[in-house]
């Protein structure tokens, strides 16, 4: 008797939570189109064209005027027609790498023509592709003289632009971080070409640690909380979790300590994986040493940020949750229907591991319990169905696991 008691109540608590639900406000949603999936490769590839573009739309909004033209190689004289013709010299400056970098761009074109035509192989390409850009450089520093050249360069580089944007850092700040930041980038570059044909693995090796001594200069160079404010600004995860994390307050401290403790472990998660490639651990010791990790990071998280906003970020980095707060954009559900409906589902999956934990305890029969599961998982979708009505709800029943 003491099952049919236990899967009872767990029944009871389910109706009493999905079937006890407001009612949505019916409405007629057009039907949306599906959107492209939207991904982000930060190890770009040497035959993306992205910089290119950015480079020709900057082209756009620094035009020469139409009386002035670049006769053949010379452009020292076209230089100086430019600047007879009054233009300042930030508008010479990109006027001039423009013409270069579009140069650059037809060079790598008519590589990459050789590389499908298989005159060349991809290491080939790969390496002649870099020696034009070297190229470029080196003939655009000489064109412009190194001041300005330098100038240009901290003017392109990310993150020195956003520093300046805030508006809080510096002349000294950005140059300073500038010249760290290309000092890293070139022990990446060296890594990579010496790494070349041994796979990502190999090169991420080493990366972790070049990755680990830039945050340790970071601090040397600027000292702790010009560095933490460095931070916030630049780093990814820092970004991504101050947007993940908007509705609740968060101190400046309180943020970088939490994005470095996830960076952490990222990069620790990732150099397992690569022991386990390369064949230092199994993949059985892999497994728990991974859940280690995520377990020491939120306990972390949890002293830093408490229960109430380590909740938000627990939301905040759910597939469920992620999945389903694109229909806002969308316009398949409000910002309130999605936050319901998370908690709906997130309350079934509860209750679908208690009844599963009563199984493993034998405190019932695997049917039994895979019966009251299945009606679980029924009544929240006759109650969603309900709530969202059936064309809204199929939209978003991917994203539930209720088939």
């Amino acid at each position: 008797m003491k099952w049919v008691l236990a899967i009872s109540l767990s029944l009871n608590v389910a109706f009493t939570v999905v079937l006890v639900m407001p009612k949505a406000t019916p409405r007629n949603v057009p039907p949306q189109p599906p959107s492209p999936p939207v991904t982000m490769d930060e190890n770009r590839s040497l035959t993306s064209m992205a910089s290119d573009a950015e480079n020709t739309i900057q082209r756009k909004k620094t035009r020469p005027p139409e009386t002035i033209s670049l006769e053949g190689d010379d452009f020292a004289r076209y230089i100086q027609k430019l600047r007879e013709a009054g233009l300042g010299e930030d508008s010479v400056v990109q006027i001039i790498a423009a013409e270069l970098r579009e140069r650059e761009l037809e060079e790598r074109f008519a590589l990459g023509a050789k590389l499908k035509r298989t005159e060349i192989t991809q290491a080939d390409f790969n390496q002649r592709v870099k020696q034009v850009h070297r190229d470029m450089e080196t003939r655009l520093e000489s064109l412009l003289g190194r001041e300005s050249y330098r100038r240009h360069q901290i003017q392109q580089d990310y993150h020195p632009q956003s520093l300046a944007e805030s508006g809080r850092f510096s002349e000294d700040v950005l140059e300073k971080v500038y010249d760290l930041n290309k000092k890293y980038a070139d022990k990446r570059s060296e890594i990579s070409e010496r790494t070349q044909g041994l796979g990502y693995l190999a090169y991420q090796v080493e990366a972790f640690d070049v990755e680990r001594a830039y945050r340790v200069e970071l601090e040397q160079t600027f000292g702790p909380e010009v560095a933490r404010q460095i931070r916030l600004a630049t780093d990814d995860q820092a970004l991504r979790l101050r947007s993940q994390m908007a509705a609740v307050s968060l101190t400046d401290e309180e943020l970088d300590r939490a994005a470095q403790i996830i960076k952490h472990t990222n990069e620790e998660k990732q150099r397992l994986q690569s022991m386990q490639a390369r064949g230092d651990i199994s993949y059985g010791e892999l497994s728990p040493q991974q859940s280690a990790l995520d377990q020491e990071q939120n306990e972390q998280l949890k002293a830093i940020l408490g229960p109430e906003r380590f909740a938000e970020y627990e939301k905040q980095n759910d597939h469920l949750y992620t999945g389903l707060k694109p229909n806002i954009a969308s316009k398949v559900m409000s910002r309130v229907e999605v936050e319901h409906v998370y908690r709906v589902v997130k309350d079934m999956q509860w209750q679908q591991n208690e009844l599963s934990s009563q199984s493993q305890t034998q405190q019932v029969s695997r049917e039994d319990v895979r019966a009251a599961i299945q009606q679980l998982q029924q009544s929240t979708k006759k109650a969603l169905q309900e709530y969202l009505g059936a064309e809204r709800f199929q939209k978003i029943q991917p994203y539930t696991g209720l088939q």
